[in-house]
């Protein structure tokens, strides 16, 4: 694997900048980490949890996706910051 990711837009109304890959190969590479970073589950769950999700999406099994979403979303931390409460 190999590129660099590219700044391609910048948003100054909300501070966002849009990225660019340079192939398929480094855009899901770099979905995956961020994922298992997020949910903070080893990278061979993540990608298979996002294989699945992928294929039930794919072939309009809702009610999977839909589980498989909530199963993700139950491994994101939630801290909560004493001046936002």
């Amino acid at each position: 694997m190999a590129g660099y990711l590219t700044i391609v837009g910048y948003d100054e109304s909300q501070n966002n900048y849009q990225l660019g890959y340079p192939n398929l190969e480094v855009q899901q590479a770099l979905q995956l980490y961020l994922l298992s970073i997020v949910t903070k589950l080893d990278n061979d769950i993540t990608e298979s949890m996002s294989i699945k999700l992928s294929t039930a999406l794919k072939t309009q099994d809702i009610p999977t996706a839909i589980q498989t979403i909530k199963q993700l979303f139950a491994h994101v931390p939630y801290h909560l910051h004493g001046t936002q409460e």
